[in-house]
C-alpha cells in the first residue's frame, strides 16, 4: 500500500544437504527479497573442509538491472568445487585464496578480483597433478592467467600464463597459452604421454582450443567386458 518493494526474509533450513557427494553445511543463511532483488548472506562449508565460502550482496530478477556479487574464500574452502566434479577430482594438499566481485547485469556481467593456488595436490581420474602453483586475475570483461606451474605424473611439467575474455571473446596481447613437456597422461583405459603448446582463444565460457600437441608411448587397454564381449562374438560392426 505504500509503494515500497514487499519484502521477504527467510533463512535455509537444509537437512542432509549434500554438494556432490559431500555434505553441505551453512554458518550464515539469510536470503531477503527487496527491490525486486533476491539479497544474499552466505557462508558454506562443503565435506571436511575448515574454512567457508562466502557468498553476500544482490541478484536482481530483471537481467538487466544491477547485480553485485561478492564471493571469498581461503585455506581449503574450494575442496568444494572438487565436489562437483562427482568424485573425478581430488584434493590432497594445499591451499587458495579467491575474492571476486561481480557487477553490470545479468546480461553483460563483469568481474573484479583474483585467484591463488599455492602447493596444490589433486588427482583427476587416475592422474596425479602437484605441486600446483596459480595466480589469476579477473580484469572486468577479462581472465588473465599470471601464471601456472604445475607437476603432472613423476617427471612432466604443465604451465600457462596469458588471457582470455570472460564471457565474450576479448582483443589480448597474448592469449591463454599452456606448454606441456613429457606429460604423462593416465586414465582407465589409455596411457600416453603429451608434449607441445595449447592455445585457448575465444572466451572462458566457450573456449576455442588450439596448438600441436605429440603424442607417443601410447597404450590402449579396453575395459574386461569389452574384451569377453569380442571373444564370445558379442561385438558386431556397427556397435
Amino acid at each position: 500500500l505504500s509503494g515500497e518493494s514487499p519484502l521477504i526474509r527467510s533463512s535455509l533450513t537444509l537437512e542432509s544437504a549434500t554438494l556432490g557427494d559431500q555434505p553441505l553445511r551453512f554458518e550464515r543463511d539469510s536470503v531477503v527479497v527487496k527491490n525486486q532483488a533476491l539479497r544474499l548472506d552466505l557462508a558454506l562449508r562443503c565435506g571436511q573442509s575448515d574454512e567457508f565460502v562466502v557468498i553476500k550482496g544482490a541478484v536482481p530478477f530483471d537481467p538487466a538491472s544491477d547485480l553485485n556479487l561478492q564471493v571469498e574464500s581461503h585455506g581449503d574452502a574450494l575442496n568444494a568445487l572438487a565436489a562437483l566434479s562427482g568424485g573425478n577430482i581430488k584434493i590432497q594438499s594445499g591451499s587458495s585464496d579467491l575474492r571476486l566481485i561481480l557487477r553490470g547485469s545479468l546480461n553483460q556481467p563483469v568481474a573484479n578480483g583474483f585467484a591463488v593456488v599455492s602447493d596444490g595436490n589433486i588427482t583427476v581420474g587416475e592422474q596425479s597433478v602437484s605441486r600446483i602453483n596459480a595466480a589469476m586475475l579477473f580484469d572486468f570483461d577479462r581472465v588473465e592467467l599470471q601464471r601456472l606451474e604445475a607437476r603432472v605424473g613423476s617427471e612432466g611439467t604443465l604451465r600457462g600464463e596469458g588471457s582470455i575474455g570472460l564471457f565474450q571473446e576479448q582483443q589480448v596481447e597474448s592469449p591463454l597459452t599452456f606448454a606441456l613437456t613429457k606429460t604423462k597422461i593416465r586414465q582407465t583405459i589409455v596411457r600416453f604421454q603429451a608434449d607441445g603448446t595449447l592455445i585457448v582463444k575465444g572466451a572462458l565460457a566457450r573456449p576455442l582450443i588450439g596448438g600441436e600437441l605429440t603424442l607417443s608411448d601410447g597404450v590402449i587397454t579396453p575395459r574386461t567386458g569389452v574384451l569377453a564381449r569380442a571373444r564370445q562374438g558379442g561385438l558386431r560392426a556397427g556397435l
